[in-house]
């Protein structure tokens, strides 16, 4: 302890390291652990001049209640627990110690100059290497912003790559986070260490069954976890000491404090999953070709160099301690590290040493004794073959062991999840919770959700929905395989894309706004065109859109529109039946011989015999952000739109380009991109397709919907990096209004008014679409207009006479803006819509060359942001809240597009109406100038009186029988939620994934 004299700071770190009960005797480790969490406090009083100097307020004024005594206090930072004003919920607030920072580095200078000394007179073995990387790392922990973004980050991929999170990660409140202040989600739960004692206060035996099985899924969660973070994605939590666990509810973990964090380079990653393939093989030539691999310099001092490099490996690398020891003793004069001389250590690889000598000691805390790396085997083995080093796998589906088959209590206490232990005297009602998760399974998802389905599917690939003979001929071996390589191909690029989003966000959240990119001014400013438009698609003046369901594609390609836009998008509830089915409708259709036969009509629907009276086909696939959990690739869920678009190209390429596009195509639309990375990505995929099955480069043509507000700064550069493949942009005006809301989520003076209020005539709106129009033009492509949302209201004239008026004024003004043509959503449509167009076009095919709008030139930042004018009304409230639920209601039973109150409703009308409500509710806004706020209490009351309503307007059996109450709780949930959820589809997804066993026609439950 005499280390805390003089070096104060700098102890507690080197305390988490050696405090393990794998390395110090029981005494010392709970000295350590007490010393890892229990730094000098700062005072109160300066606590809260830090977090208003930080925050720009009072401390009152945010918080309704601030504990002024620490939950802990460590070398950095200090914890407190409090709750925000208007929140039911606690939060932890991490506040740095004032004047630490220079503290820190003084205490890690004097510790450099002792590693120095110690390696020159005793150890042989790097270890100025490993503090200059404490060094870099420690220096991260001071931008709580930094810490804010990896907490965010790990837990999107430890969320995106499991049906359940192996791990809890606090949820981060991001509009108050500075670098010296975080707040964050306050996890209930003990210490790790403290759970011996937790468990016999509640009068179970310690050393008994229970005690046993909770243990070994407690550390089978952070194993898994951990070999997921280190192997899969490189970026890492890398602080897993006791102090930093705790154990939840329901024998949850929750992993707290990102303060360090690493990013392992993909070499060292992939030479660190070569490196467990071999500890877990016991193959010391292996073992040895890694050391090298990743930089690790030895020099021998025994004869048998191949077996202690070995054994060294093992020490260094792996949980598991040799037979009869408890205690290791790295630098006695028997371990390897005295026989092999550790010369040079690559600075970057201590944080995965000391990851793994946490989780050591971890376990030998509790009991266990396990190697990790044969835990980690299948992510290794995925990493490898990922990379293309791997050619044969053994765990090809990740079948992991559970940890009981490695651990002390294997023989007599194996736990399995067909027979959860019996109930027992020593267990009673008060450790149920504990019970109800012992028999969980290590790996990328338990294996009762495992299919293997009757197709016949390649190395890799696992389809997980259900069998059915009409689907074999979309999910052949081949098509398969070309969907899998597109994943392995570009999973790095889509990941690479949703942390720019994430990165983005957190900016938006922290007060910026979007702007023109300067780095790409040159893009903007050059005069360069795109590929010409092919004469296949060069009249698009009237576009329908829809899921692809049987019927609705022959009657849109009959409707008379020039473009028929087939939906896996926001049109279609994403379920496997749906997808999978409208694959084989689209195949039927590009061939020719779609038919649906309708016995309740007594009509038989076919193509119009006149091809050229049949609209042409664009196709718009999923965007990045959604996954396919139907299907696996190398054990994890494939990216939708990749998914969408490798099915679709691979199957109907040739044949499309014969029947639809002269020699071009297939064509499609993007939906939802960002980013022009996002675009520079998708064309990456046209070639790569192009290039696979042989035809010439630029033959796919895609149309780039710009429904986001970052699009709309970047939408030159979209065009750039698809130059070669692009047929134009589209206003995807609906999408880009909810965008709006979500980017200016913590701008209380972005509010919009009521969503029926924010028209083509709002500024930023009319701005957006007056740059599309002059951006396209002037590159040579399409500028196609929005959305026309009504549907004919058959049972009122003059109600549907005055609703075809509104659409053919919003026409008439897109027409006269310069569009080349416009969406709508229904048949009843295309007649007004067509009308216009050709009143105002006459019967040339577009305006490219007519609309160049060169004073469109002129618009700024400030036109494209403005801020929207118009009131906030209860019954705005009120139609959100019912178009939310009703639209909810429908998604999980497969619809995706529903008529509700004479529109047709989508994914994105519905994401208007919950992020309007939840940031009407969050910033507590006005209702009708008459003093009625939003708040917690009103939104609970028009919840209850709108179900009502719902149920008058359905009837009581539909409302009955229907999702209703579970719509409800999701859209309540998301609407009151402390943060934005990005997509409201990604929390419905997962009513609609169903894993299904082989050959079965029932799913496993």
């Amino acid at each position: 302890m005499q280390l805390t004299r003089f070096m104060p700071c700098a102890s507690t770190s080197v305390a988490q390291i050696i405090g393990k009960p794998d390395l110090a005797p029981a005494a010392w480790v709970r000295r350590l652990v007490t010393l890892c969490d229990s730094a000098p406090a700062t005072p109160y009083e300066t606590v809260q001049l830090v977090l208003e100097k930080e925050l720009g307020r009072n401390v009152g004024d945010l918080f309704e209640r601030f504990d002024a005594e620490p939950l802990g206090s460590a070398s950095i930072a200090q914890v407190h627990r409090a709750r925000l004003k208007g929140d039911k919920n606690d939060v932890v607030v991490k506040v740095q110690h004032p004047g630490v920072q220079e503290l820190m580095m003084t205490d890690i200078r004097n510790l450099q100059a002792f590693a120095l000394y110690m390696q020159k007179i005793d150890i042989e073995f790097d270890l100025f290497s490993v503090t200059k990387e404490m060094e870099k790392q420690i220096g991260y922990e001071f931008d709580f912003k930094r810490e804010a973004d990896a907490m965010e980050r790990i837990g999107y991929f430890l969320k995106d790559n499991n049906k359940r999170s192996p791990v809890l990660v606090p949820r981060v409140r991001g509009d108050i986070v500075t670098r010296r202040v975080l707040v964050m989600e306050y996890m209930d739960g003990i210490p790790i260490m403290n759970l011996g004692d937790e468990i016999a206060k509640r009068g179970i035996n310690p050393r008994g069954k229970i005690a046993a099985a909770a243990k070994q899924n407690i550390l089978g969660s952070l194993t898994m976890a951990y070999g997921q973070m280190i192997l899969k994605s490189g970026f890492f939590h890398a602080d897993p000491h006791p102090g930093n666990i705790l154990v939840c509810k329901g024998s949850e973990v929750a992993l707290l404090d990102y303060g360090q964090v690493k990013d392992l380079p993909d070499a060292l990653r992939l030479g660190y999953a070569n490196l467990m393939l071999a500890i877990a093989d016991k193959d010391p030539k292996r073992a040895s070709e890694s050391f090298r691999e990743l930089g690790i310099d030895t020099l021998s001092h025994c004869e048998n160099e191949e077996q202690e490099m070995f054994r060294l490996a093992e020490t260094m690398f792996d949980t598991k301690l040799p037979p009869g020891v408890t205690m290791l003793q790295p630098f006695s004069e028997e371990s390897s590290i005295k026989k092999i001389a550790v010369q040079s250590f690559p600075e970057e690889l201590f944080s995965v040493l000391r990851t793994v000598h946490l989780l050591r000691g971890l376990s030998v805390g509790l009991g266990i004794n396990y190697s990790c790396a044969e835990q980690w085997r299948p992510f290794a083995e995925e990493a490898l073959y990922s990379a293309g080093r791997l050619k044969g796998r053994r765990s090809l589906h990740f079948p992991y062991k559970t940890l009981s088959a490695l651990s002390p209590f294997s023989a007599q206490h194996a736990i399995h999840p067909s027979s959860p232990p019996p109930a027992t005297a020593e267990e009673g009602d008060s450790f149920r919770e504990i019970r109800k998760s012992t028999a969980v399974n290590l790996g990328a998802g338990n294996r009762d959700n495992k299919t293997d389905m009757s197709y016949d599917v390649p190395d890799g690939v696992d389809v997980r929905g259900r069998y059915d003979p009409e689907f074999e001929g979309i999910l052949t071996r081949d098509a398969l395989q070309f969907v899998a390589d597109l994943q392995r191909e570009f999973r790095n690029h889509v990941k690479h894309a949703m942390d720019c989003r994430r990165e983005a966000k957190t900016r938006c959240n922290d007060g910026a706004s979007p702007r023109f990119d300067p780095a790409t001014l040159f893009i903007r400013e050059s005069e360069w065109s795109c590929a010409a438009v092919p004469p296949a698609v060069a009249d698009r003046r009237v576009e329908i859109t829809g899921p692809v369901e049987r019927k609705m594609i022959i009657n849109a390609l009959n409707s008379g529109a020039k473009v028929f836009m087939a939906d896996f998008e926001d049109a279609l509830s994403p379920s496997w039946e749906n997808l999978m089915r409208g694959q084989v409708n689209l195949k039927d259709a590009v061939g020719g011989t779609i038919t649906f036969d309708d016995r309740a009509r007594n009509r038989v629907y076919k193509l119009n015999e006149d091809k050229d009276k049949v609209a042409k086909l664009f196709v718009r696939p999923r965007g990045w952000h959604l996954p396919e959990s139907h299907v696996f690739i190398d054990g994890e869920p494939a990216t939708g739109c990749l998914v969408d678009f490798g099915l679709y190209f691979f199957h109907n390429y040739a044949t499309f380009r014969e029947t639809q596009g002269a020699g071009f195509g297939p064509f499609f639309y993007l939906p939802k991109m960002e980013h022009s990375r996002e675009a520079k990505t998708w064309n990456r995929v046209f070639e790569w397709a192009e290039k696979r099955v042989g035809i010439d480069e630029g033959t796919i043509r895609a149309t780039v919907l710009i429904e986001t507000l970052p699009a709309v700064f970047q939408m030159d550069e979209i065009l750039y990096e698809l130059r070669d493949h692009s047929v134009g942009l589209n206003c995807g005006r609906w999408d880009y209004i909810f965008s709006y809301v979500k980017t200016f989520q913590n701008h209380p003076d972005r509010i919009l008014p009521d969503r029926g209020l924010v028209g083509m005539n709002q500024q930023f709106m009319k701005s957006y679409s007056d740059l599309l129009i002059r951006t396209c033009h002037r590159r040579g492509v399409h500028a196609m207009g929005g959305m026309a949302a009504q549907i004919p209201i058959k049972d009122d004239p003059e109600a549907n006479k005055a609703a075809l008026g509104l659409v053919r004024k919003d026409k008439m003004r897109e027409a006269k803006a310069g569009h080349d043509g416009t969406w709508a959503a229904h048949p009843g449509l295309i007649p007004a819509c067509n009308e216009v167009f050709t009143a105002h076009m006459g019967e040339a095919p577009n305006q490219i060359q007519s609309a160049t709008r060169e004073e469109a030139a002129s618009l700024t930042v400030e036109d494209l942001l403005q801020r929207p004018s118009g009131v906030r009304t209860m019954e705005g409230l009120r139609l959100n809240t019912r178009v939310g639920i009703r639209y909810l209601a429908a998604w999980p039973t497969g619809t995706g597009s529903v008529p509700l109150y004479n529109l047709m409703e989508d994914a994105a009308t519905a994401e208007i109406s919950r992020v309007q409500n939840w940031q009407w509710l969050r910033y507590g806004v006005e209702l009708d100038g008459a003093g009625v706020r939003v708040n917690a209490d009103l939104f609970r009351v028009v919840v209850e009186e709108e179900m009502a309503r719902i149920e008058r307007e359905v009837g009581k059996e539909r409302f009955g029988k229907g999702m209703y109450g579970e719509a409800r709780k999701i859209f309540t949930r998301q609407c009151t939620a402390r943060s934005l959820d990005d997509f409201m589809t990604l929390d419905a997804y997962n009513s609609i994934v169903v894993h299904y066993p082989r050959d079965a026609t029932s799913p496993k439950l």
